[in-house]
């Protein structure tokens, strides 16, 4: 776009600050200039601008109330504002934007452009006459954009929001990097009083201090933390910032001092963990750009190290270059192949770079092969040496077969990984593959089914892996996966009943394994194994909740939040313990065989458990649980969301107010001609409640339906959510049979409608509280408008509709749409609406919610979390924290560890992502 089009465009209005509030207040005649010495250039200070100006203050005869300059009694110390940010008072608010940079100009003001003006953001000092007009002397010393990007002038930049610390930069940096805690400084630095005083002289040898270690006073820090490398600079840092530090002494009196910074060096420390124990500290730049130019993916590194114990010897247990013939350490990063702390701290190296790194036993050598002359519990510092990495081999161009031998590849070190028990890594190994799996494109079936498998198997190693790490859920997630691509995948329904399992929900547990039992014969010993297993299970926590309710009754009122404690602690270690006793490897399922051999050999008697003692107590502890956790879900949801079931309520009333007017405007007739009435034969009169039986069994049943997750388990639904996504479809079909029924008004069908009934006008309402509380009865009996589509078909449908997309049950999904269909011949037999009612009402309603189903968010399984989280992109994440100079959490370590970048497109095909999220 020109600069003519740009011309064009409508301008955004800005928005009126308070100061331009303040201005529209100004009087004419009270701020007058007089122009005292006139400056330098043409430019004029504007909002944004720090301006640096001495002020004098004088009566109109001439006595000086206040100033700022030494021969007029003051400290000397000029005052520095950014204009629109700073509180001034209002004059010179006004009159400062008026000169040039040297200039001095008197200003004289009535009361109320200084401290007498209303709501004024500046006190005035305890005896200033703030009721007389005055003389304002300003001499504006410099004057320059605050934060400015030009190189070619002096610029000053804000280095706290109070203006305590303003750095006005000399000479420009190298480099973005600012030295940060707990970065080590080497820096020249001086330091004069605002009066221009010599406090501290300039020396040759730089000063070093750490930074974040209250070394310099806290405003020079500040400042110093905005600067480059080797950029010079002047730092103003008033009284509040100058703190007491090993680098001077500050004297009471000072109100401000100037340090003038030269930025020599900085040395790049970072903690890891965030707590002080491991630390890389970098003694020797390496190449390229932090962090873009780092392995912080998997790649093949190749590094030269020296390792040694923090005794007081520094005691060297390994030196490469010596012990290894000059030959550096190769390794792969992602596979445990070197400590823990090592390979963290490696990631995050430059090529060339020499880092030190301080590392505690269990990143070191406590959870890694110990080598000769490292004791347990030692601490541990390499000098590392990163000389290259590799980056992983790029699956682009690549062909099919080609693709699916490097996942095969990756997935051997993970299966590796997972038997030596680094499941996390061995995760990482799977999920990378699956990253990359979303873009092949298999090209025939032959492919398709291939790479399906192999899909379907990584997820199930992953759901593998998260089950180990205690994260049944995710395990859940992941075989719900493999179980949508492909429902009857036996390996599928034996993890995901083994997070059941994992998570006590032992009767979806015992289905998985009986299904895995239909769909293949063959694993019946496996899932045998497993219902043995589940069993065991069941009787541990039967056996712990028996002794947790035993003799709960029998505290006194102030123990019993002591049990509820208690139990919720013992249930806490079932689960701890119930994670580490599952086995997900081949290993265990040979195991498990030889169980149910076992097993089978024992005698009945010795198996059986008298679990019926106390069942009944049991399940009413259990459901009472069940629907107080429901209560508290559901209430969390209803805070949320009862704006939307309000609104979709008070649409339902609005329906009821509009279908009683058109009542009243009805004009009895003869009854149509119709198709439907012709092949139908007629109820009757008294037969007519059929109709009105079937829709109120069709309207009871998917209320309880709603409402069931309250006793049951469900896998699909909140009973808040569901509601509020059948009100929005229920508002939308009413909105349009509004429309139709008050555009059209036909003679209507019914018996009591007819033209010569005498009940065919709905009788006048006895009050207005009739009208409002819309008398349902005296609405269905005289009630003849003919409404052109069926609200009983619009209520059916919808509940039809919302069922076949959330509930579970094949065979109540049929039944809905035949009941439905039974519906609609028994509202045409009973005559209550015309066939093109009907009709009418099944395509409108089908058509609203499909398109508005599309529109609406979808609703969250119950199998994850309540409600989904929009996930941010961790990689990103993690730079910004790189570049921030952050350490890394220990909750994200494995976000460095498993860091992704997009890949390009396979065969030139896109990437199904769909379908690789849900498995092929």
């Amino acid at each position: 776009m020109d600069a003519t089009e740009q011309n064009h465009l409508p301008k955004k209005k800005k928005s009126e600050t308070e100061d331009d509030k303040r201005r529209k207040k100004i009087v004419p005649g009270s701020l007058l200039k007089a122009l005292v010495r006139p400056g330098g250039g043409e430019s004029s200070p504007v909002d944004g601008d720090q301006v640096i100006y001495h002020r004098t203050v004088r009566t109109l005869d001439g006595v000086v109330v206040e100033s700022t300059k030494l021969e007029c009694g003051g400290r000397g110390l000029p005052i520095r504002d950014v204009l629109g940010k700073s509180k001034m008072i209002l004059g010179l608010l006004e009159g400062i934007p008026t000169m040039h940079k040297d200039e001095i100009a008197m200003f004289k003001m009535k009361p109320e452009m200084h401290y007498a003006e209303k709501d004024c953001p500046v006190s005035a000092p305890g005896d200033f006459p703030k009721d007389d007009e005055l003389h304002f002397e300003i001499e504006l010393l410099d004057f320059a954009k605050a934060k400015a990007r030009s190189h070619h002038e002096l610029r000053y930049s804000i280095a706290s929001d109070d203006l305590g610390v303003v750095k006005k930069i000399l000479n420009e940096g190298e480099g973005w990097e600012s030295p940060r805690e707990p970065y080590e400084v080497k820096a020249r630095i001086s330091a004069i009083s605002g009066g221009g005083q010599v406090i501290l002289s300039r020396k040759e040898e730089p000063y070093f201090f750490t930074f974040g270690k209250s070394e310099v006073p806290e405003g020079l820090e500040i400042g110093i933390g905005t600067m480059a490398r080797k950029e010079k600079a002047v730092i103003y840092v008033r009284r509040q910032y100058l703190t007491e530090s090993p680098l001077m002494d500050i004297a009471q009196d000072l109100e401000e001092v100037h340090f003038e910074v030269e930025l020599v060096h900085f040395i790049q420390v970072r903690d890891m963990l965030g707590d002080g124990r491991l630390i890389k500290r970098r003694i020797q730049d390496g190449r390229g750009e932090f962090p873009m130019d780092c392995p912080l993916q998997d790649s093949r590194l190749s590094v030269h190290y020296k390792g040694m114990l923090l005794n007081e010897e520094k005691t060297v247990f390994y030196d490469s270059r010596i012990e290894n013939n000059d030959h550096p350490l190769e390794f792969s990063s992602g596979e445990g192949l070197v400590p823990e702390g090592f390979e963290m701290c490696t990631r995050l190296m430059l090529p060339g770079e020499i880092a030190l790194v301080t590392c505690p036993p269990d990143y070191a050598y406590d959870k890694f092969p110990r080598p000769p002359g490292v004791p347990e519990g030692a601490h541990v510092q390499w000098e590392i040496e990163l000389l290259s990495f590799e980056t992983p081999r790029d699956w682009t161009g690549l062909d099919f077969q080609s693709i699916m031998n490097e996942a095969e590849n990756i997935r051997s070190t993970g299966n590796r990984l997972f038997k030596e028990g680094k499941f996390e890594l061995a995760k990482a190994k799977y999920e990378k593959v699956l990253r990359e799996f979303n873009h092949v494109n298999p090209q025939d079936d032959e492919e398709g089914k291939v790479f399906g498998d192999a899909r379907n198997m990584l997820h199930l190693n992953v759901a593998a892996c998260s089950l180990k790490m205690g994260e049944w859920r995710k395990s859940l997630e992941t075989c719900n996966k493999v179980l949508e691509a492909k429902p009857g995948h036996v390996k599928g329904l034996y993890r995901r009943g083994m997070a059941y399992m994992a998570g006590g929900e032992y009767e979806d547990a015992r289905n998985d394994f009986n299904m895995m039992v239909k769909v293949d014969k063959s694993s019946e010993a496996d899932a045998t194994a497993a219902l043995l297993k589940l069993k065991q299970k069941e009787q541990e926590a039967e056996s712990k909740a028996r002794k947790q309710f035993k003799g709960l009754f029998d505290k006194k009122p102030g123990e019993i939040t002591e049990v509820g404690s208690e139990i919720r602690e013992e249930t806490k270690t079932i689960e701890e313990i119930d994670e580490t006793k599952d086995d997900e490897i081949e290993e265990e399922e040979e195991r498990t065989r030889t169980v149910v051999s076992t097993e089978r050999k024992r005698k009945w008697s010795e198996k059986a458990w008298p679990i019926m003692k106390n069942v009944m107590v049991q399940i009413g502890i259990q459901l009472w649980k069940r629907v107080c956790s429901e209560i508290a879900t559901e209430i969390g949801l209803l805070a949320d969301n009862w704006k939307y079931l309000l609104a979709g309520l008070l649409c339902q009333y609005i329906h009821g107010l509009a279908a009683r007017g058109v009542h009243y405007i009805h004009r009895p007739g003869p009854t149509l001609q119709d198709l439907g009435y012709i092949l139908l034969p007629e109820l009757g009169q008294d037969k007519s409640y059929i109709s009105e039986t079937v829709f109120t069994c069709v309207f009871l049943s998917f209320v309880l339906w709603t409402f069931h997750p309250f006793i049951i388990k469900s896998k699909k639904i909140y009973t808040v959510l569901i509601w509020c996504r059948v009100l929005a479809f229920l508002v939308a079909c009413q909105f349009l049979r509004v429309i139709t029924f008050y555009s059209t008004q036909l003679p209507g069908p019914n018996y009591h409608c007819r033209e010569g009934s005498e009940l065919a006008r709905l009788p006048r309402p006895h009050s207005v509280l009739e009208v409002l509380l819309l008398n349902f009865p005296r609405g269905v009996i005289y009630g003849c408008g003919d409404l052109i589509f069926s609200s009983h078909m619009i209520f059916t449908l919808v509940f039809v509709l919302t069922y076949q997309k959330y509930g579970s049950k094949r065979f109540i999904k049929l039944l809905g749409w035949v009941i439905a269909i039974l519906q609609s011949l028994l509202i045409i037999a009973s005559r209550k609406h015309y066939t093109v009612d009907v009709v009418v009402a099944w395509y409108t309603v089908n058509l609203v919610v499909f398109f508005l189903d599309k529109k609406l968010p979808e609703l969250p399984d119950r199998t994850t979390v309540l409600l989904p989280v929009s996930s941010k992109d961790r990689t990103k994440e993690e730079n910004h924290k790189l570049l921030n100079g952050n350490g890394v959490d220990p909750a994200d370590r494995k976000i460095l560890l498993v860091s992704q970048r997009p890949r390009a497109q396979v065969n030139g095909n896109g990437g199904h992502t769909d379908n690789a999220t849900n498995g092929a």
